[in-house]
């Protein structure tokens, strides 16, 4: 199995996951829940920034998560961005994650491992002229529309990890 370091010493079964269907994904047999003391000793630079339940930390070249996909049920899996068929509508640099069609509304989900604000900053830097208004809902400027009905961007925070939804 290709499972970084330390991990390894815990036993894994396959999962399939759906939507990344080029990915492997383990889940967590043995133990059921995971030991975040142990976890923190293998990847202390990564256990600090974790959610209760998801935690994200670049191994070896790969980004990987862990996270819990069901009520008690652990899955360790790379993070990666499919090969997507349609081009992203926003030159950002991020990682684009998926795109779905809800209420008649593309949503796009881009991934970045740059801390918020200094995303927020590069973005107004390359689209400026593309923001009609900011607002906030959690945080200060975290809501963008867009001039023209080009949509709406969306930021959130996790730790290190920013998400930013584009909704056309």
């Amino acid at each position: 199995m290709d499972i970084p370091t330390g991990f390894e010493q815990w036993q894994w079964q396959p999962q399939s996951i759906n939507h990344f269907t080029q990915v492997t994904a383990y889940r967590l047999s043995k133990p059921e829940q995971p030991d975040w003391a142990q976890l923190n000793r293998w990847y202390p630079e990564c256990t600090e920034a974790r959610l209760n339940n998801y935690w994200v930390c670049p191994i070896q070249g790969k980004t990987w998560t862990f996270f819990e996909y069901q009520q008690g049920q652990w899955v360790l899996m790379p993070l990666t961005a499919p090969s997507l068929r349609q081009q992203s509508p926003l030159p950002l640099g991020l990682d684009l994650i998926s795109v779905n069609e809800q209420n008649g509304h593309s949503v796009w989900l881009y991934f970045s491992n740059r801390p918020m604000n200094l995303l927020k900053r590069q973005l107004q830097f390359r689209l400026g002229q593309r923001i009609a208004a900011k607002s906030s809902l959690d945080e200060t400027d975290d809501y963008w529309l867009l001039k023209d009905d080009d949509g709406r961007l969306i930021f959130s925070e996790h730790g290190d990890w920013t998400f930013v939804v584009l909704l056309r």
